[in-house]
């Protein structure tokens, strides 16, 4: 994080890279049983994350950034207490998310999985491997990360309108779901970048504008589950709206008024999703 924090992301990218490949390497192997396959499996991990930690420490990674900080704060300030309660939200509400959905059919849980793996991947890909190039402590203005939001939404924009409709010719059955997916998509690039330029620019204290997105959402999943029609198209919609409309605020307080009602608007249609299927499923 101190490489990033300097403008040099490639290391936090390919923090998991090596762990993977090893315990993927190793799973190869014959081994005599289950068992004895996820323990090579996890020693493989911890030796590889070792083996780049060590190297890290070799070339000195991120030491510039902190070197460069404060022997002692220049005065008391409550920042850590906003970010501690934002993870505390966020992580609390969406597992508690998680355990209403545990009432759906295991079917629908696998079924939800994919569209958060694929959703977490391509927000990682793009954005976490190139943000920290554009918005870093040196960074004096908004104006590339600005860009680049466009820049993402568009790309992943056509490539969501194109799935959709070759997912309405080839499932036409799982037609809203792809919907949703393309839209969450879209939401969760503009949701990590509009969060690294809020914690660059903005005070500490703009997290408020998001941490009562979460129990809003929470509470509204917790109500869903009482009607009928809940099921898939309603957990993905609450999980995409946790983007979007963060995205939507976030972005308003930036000034970044385009990509605000562009998230905006992807609010609304997850919403109006949402509420259409429960009551197109009710009794």
């Amino acid at each position: 994080m101190s490489a990033e924090a300097e403008g040099s992301p490639q290391w936090v990218a390919a923090v998991a890279l090596p762990a993977n490949a090893l315990a993927t390497l190793v799973l190869l192997a014959p081994w005599p049983s289950s068992d004895v396959t996820v323990t090579a499996m996890m020693a493989a991990l911890c030796l590889a994350n070792a083996a780049f930690i060590a190297l890290m420490a070799k070339k000195s990674v991120g030491r510039e950034a902190l070197r460069r900080l404060p022997s002692r704060p220049e005065r008391r300030h409550a920042a850590h207490w906003w970010f501690l309660t934002k993870s505390f939200v966020s992580y609390g509400g969406l597992m508690v998310v998680q355990s209403l959905a545990l009432i759906l059919p295991p079917a629908v849980l696998t079924l939800l999985s994919l569209p958060m793996k694929i959703v977490g991947s391509v927000s990682a890909t793009f954005v976490n491997a190139i943000m920290p190039r554009l918005v870093h402590q040196n960074t004096d203005s908004p104006a590339a990360a600005r860009k680049f939001l466009r820049q993402l939404a568009a790309l992943i924009g056509g490539v969501a309108i194109a799935g959709s409709i070759g997912g309405y010719l080839a499932f036409p059955q799982y037609f809203t779901t792809v919907v949703i997916v393309a839209l969450w998509l879209v939401a969760s690039a503009s949701s990590s970048v509009a969060q690294r330029m809020t914690f660059r620019f903005l005070p500490p204290s703009a997290s408020r504008v998001t941490i009562v997105v979460v129990p809003v959402i929470v509470v509204a999943v917790a109500l869903s589950t009482q009607s009928g029609g809940f099921g898939l198209v309603a957990l993905l919609c609450a999980y995409a709206l946790v983007d979007a409309s963060s995205s939507f605020l976030l972005l308003l307080s930036l000034g970044d008024k385009l990509m605000a009602w562009v998230s905006g608007l992807i609010t609304l249609g997850l919403s109006g999703i949402w509420i259409g299927s429960l009551l197109s499923n009710s009794p």
